[in-house]
């Protein structure tokens, strides 16, 4: 059973007069193309919605277009977070995303051999 509460969803186990609370992960991102054509990345893990900073294994991310293709040559693997918890891509040319429409980057986040997956659009940045 799953319902909203502060914005979050909330699952967990209901018992007569007790509620057992579960763990809810999240792994977060946002992706942008700069005015130099290079797409530029950020994501993190969240645990309750706070940023998980300890214990965490590498990240990834690939591309897909509209139809589910992945797209060639803008994808990362093995990306290491920072001490804050935040995992940076590699800066890398958005010349093969020619008509900025519907592209969704897969993002993955390790933590103690569970990986956490997300899916994310691109955006344009303003200059």
């Amino acid at each position: 059973m799953s319902f909203y509460l502060s914005n979050n969803v909330f699952q967990g186990t209901f018992l007569a007069g007790l509620t057992a609370l579960q763990d809810s992960w999240e792994a977060h991102a946002v992706f942008s193309i700069n005015a130099s054509n290079q797409l530029r990345g950020t994501f993190w893990l969240t645990q309750n919605g706070s940023i998980v900073t300890a214990s965490l294994d590498n990240g990834s991310y690939v591309l897909f277009d509209v139809d589910g293709n992945l797209v060639a040559g803008i994808s990362e693997l093995n990306i290491v977070p920072d001490l804050n918890g935040f995992y940076e891509i590699t800066p890398v040319s958005a010349a093969p995303l020619y008509d900025l429409t519907h592209y969704v980057a897969k993002i993955s986040i390790s933590k103690d051999s569970q990986t956490y997956t997300s899916y994310r659009g691109i955006t344009l940045a303003e200059v």
